[in-house]
C-alpha cells in the first residue's frame, strides 16, 4: 500500500490572514449596505420635501391666483357728474348721469378721507357714490332737485319707498335731510350723505308742515369780499348798534363832574360795563324763503342769525351764486367767516365773521 500523507492543513498565520480578509470583506459589505440605504433615504427625501432656501432641489410652485377687483351696477339717484379723478377739488367735469342713468364699475377711495367714488367699468369717469343707489330710482310725482328741509318729527328712514322695507336709520327731529322730490306713492325720498338714498313715509304732509305761507318782508343780503354779511338794512342795522355805543360814552363824557378826575373815573365805569358785551337786535325777515332773527355785534365780530339749519342756510348762500366750504367756511380777505351753528338764543344758525 502507499504511504499515507498528512492531510495539507493551512498555517496557523495562513488561517489567520484568511480569518481577518474575511472579516474586512463583511465589514465593507455592510458599510456598503449602510451607505445604500442612506442614499435611498436621501433620494426619497428629497423627492417628498419642498426645497430649502439654498435651492438644492427644484420645487414646482403654483402660481399666485390674482383677483380681479368686482364690478358692481348702480343707478343715478339724481344728476351727477363724472370727472377725471376721484375727487371734486381740481378735478375735470368729463359728462354727466341723468336720474335713473344704470351704470356699472368699481369702488374705489376718493382723495378725501372716507369718501368713495365709483370708476366706471368704461375708464370714462369717475362719479362720487353718494349720487348712486344700488336700486333703479323710481319715479317721483313731485321733484325738488336737491332741497334741505330740517325734519318737524322723528322719522325711519328706509332703504325702499315700501311699507315693509328695511330700515336704514332713525333721523331725529330737526335733522336736516337733502330731498329729492315725493315718489308716485307718497314716500320723500332722501340722498343720505353717506350714499344712495332713502325715504320716509309722508312726504307731502312733512313737507307742508314745512312751508311758511306768511313770510315777513324780505331782506336783501350780501357777501363781502371780507365775508361778512352785507346790505343796505343790514348794515344800517350795524350802524345803529355801533351808534347806540358812541351815544351812551358820549353821554358819559359830556356829563358834568366836579373834576377831570371824576369824568375820567365816570368813563372808566362805563367801558367796564359795556366794552366786550355783545349787543344784538332782534329781526323778523325774509331771506329765500329762510327767517332772519336777528344780528348781533361783539368785541370783535359780527353775526346774522337765521332760524333755520346752517346746512339750509349754506344752500340758500350758494344758490344765490356765493362759495360756501361744506364745512360752512366763507372766502374771506383777512378775518375769519364762516355760517355755523348758532350759540345765540336768537336763532340755530349763526352767519359771523371776524377775528
Amino acid at each position: 500500500m502507499p504511504a499515507e500523507t498528512a492531510p495539507n492543513f493551512p498555517s496557523p498565520e495562513t488561517t489567520k490572514g484568511m480569518i481577518n480578509g474575511k472579516g474586512m470583506l463583511l465589514a465593507g459589505l455592510a458599510i456598503a449596505a449602510i451607505a445604500g440605504l442612506g442614499l435611498a433615504y436621501y433620494l426619497g427625501s428629497t423627492r417628498t420635501d419642498p426645497a430649502d432656501s439654498s435651492g438644492s432641489a427644484a420645487v414646482s410652485v403654483a402660481p399666485q391666483q390674482i383677483v380681479a377687483p368686482e364690478i358692481k351696477q348702480f343707478y343715478a339717484a339724481t344728476q351727477a357728474r363724472l370727472r377725471d379723478r376721484p375727487t371734486i377739488a381740481g378735478s375735470s367735469v368729463t359728462g354727466k348721469l341723468l336720474r335713473g342713468d344704470e351704470i356699472s364699475g368699481v369702488i374705489v377711495n376718493g382723495s378725501s378721507v372716507g369718501e368713495l367714488w365709483l370708476k366706471l367699468a368704461d375708464d370714462k369717469g369717475f362719479v362720487n357714490l353718494v349720487n348712486l343707489t344700488e336700486t333703479p330710482a323710481p319715479t317721483l310725482q313731485k321733484k325738488f332737485g336737491q332741497k334741505i328741509v330740517d325734519l318737524p318729527a322723528a322719522a325711519r328712514l328706509l332703504k325702499t319707498p315700501a311699507r315693509n322695507a328695511q330700515i336704514a336709520e332713525r333721523l331725529p327731529q330737526g335733522t336736516a335731510v337733502t330731498v329729492s322730490g315725493i315718489t308716485n306713492n307718497g314716500y320723500l325720498e332722501v340722498i343720505r350723505k353717506t350714499g344712495g338714498v332713502g325715504y320716509i313715509a309722508g312726504g307731502a304732509e312733512i313737507l307742508a308742515g314745512l312751508e311758511k305761507p306768511d313770510l315777513p318782508p324780505v331782506i336783501a343780503i350780501k357777501i363781502d369780499a371780507n365775508g361778512c354779511a352785507a346790505g343796505p338794512e343790514i348794515d344800517g342795522v350795524f350802524r345803529q348798534i355801533q351808534n347806540r355805543q358812541a351815544a351812551g360814552l358820549r353821554a358819559v363824557e359830556e356829563a358834568k363832574y366836579a373834576n377831570d378826575d371824576a369824568r375820567d373815573a365816570a368813563i372808566a365805569r362805563y367801558r367796564q360795563r359795556n366794552e366786550g358785551k355783545t349787543i344784538t337786535v332782534p329781526l323778523n325777515r325774509s331771506f329765500r324763503g329762510l327767517t332772519v332773527t336777528g344780528v348781533g355785534v361783539h368785541p370783535e365780530s359780527q353775526s346774522v342769525y337765521f332760524s333755520e339749519s346752517p346746512e339750509q342756510v349754506r344752500q340758500a348762500f350758494r344758490a344765490a351764486g356765493y362759495r360756501v366750504g361744506r364745512d360752512g367756511k366763507l372766502p374771506s380777505r383777512e378775518i375769519y367767516a364762516s355760517i355755523d351753528a348758532g350759540n345765540s338764543k336768537l336763532g340755530k344758525t349763526d352767519m359771523g365773521c371776524g377775528v
